[in-house]
């Protein structure tokens, strides 16, 4: 049996990619059975890989693919919400902001660094600075849980903004089509 004949038995090809910062360190490939009526196990290994919170900078990002298709290297590597921020222009920025609650703002920024505060903090009024920074203040003994779910909305926004080309991609259009 040739490859091509073993990829079209119900096969599902998963391409896992694992880094630190925007470099890929490694790429694994797996192939999953998926003719069980009840289960898509590639699907669910990919949900439980994409969930999981690793330490610093270091990600882990799995993707379904298609066998014979080429693929830009950075469709594996993870959106992340700093990454996104840092690299909107600030007219884009500023729409990002003004489609998101303050509350959920500050509580997505409680743990950042800096330098992604200081993007904001110059994308908004002063007024509105001053709020935030008091907000963010409030929002500091916040869990990480919810921190992440203030993250996930923020990163829903920038996408749907995205998606109806109301901002412009920072990354690869081709990329973030994929990701969308």
């Amino acid at each position: 049996m040739q490859f091509k004949e073993f990829l079209m038995q119900e096969k599902k090809i998963v391409l896992t990619s694992y880094g630190n910062g925007d470099s890929i360190d490694k790429i694994s490939i797996s192939l999953y059975d998926d003719n069980y009526e009840s289960e898509d196990n590639a699907s669910n290994y990919c949900t439980t890989i994409n969930n999981l919170e690793l330490k610093d900078n270091s990600w882990i990002y799995a993707k379904i693919v298609s066998a014979n298709t080429p693929y830009n290297m950075q469709e594996f590597i993870p959106y992340n919400l700093k990454d996104l921020i840092l690299k909107l222009d600030n007219l884009a920025l500023q729409k990002v902001i003004r489609e998101i609650d303050s509350k959920v703002l500050a509580q997505a920024l409680v743990y950042e660094k800096e330098d992604i505060r200081d993007k904001i903090f110059k994308n908004v009024s002063k007024n509105a600075c001053k709020m935030l920074i008091d907000d963010i203040k409030f929002f500091t003994p916040s869990l990480k849980a919810d921190i992440k779910q203030a993250q996930d909305k923020i990163m829903n926004v920038i996408l749907e903004l995205l998606r109806y080309g109301e901002i412009i991609s920072p990354y690869d259009k081709e990329a973030v089509d994929n990701y969308l």
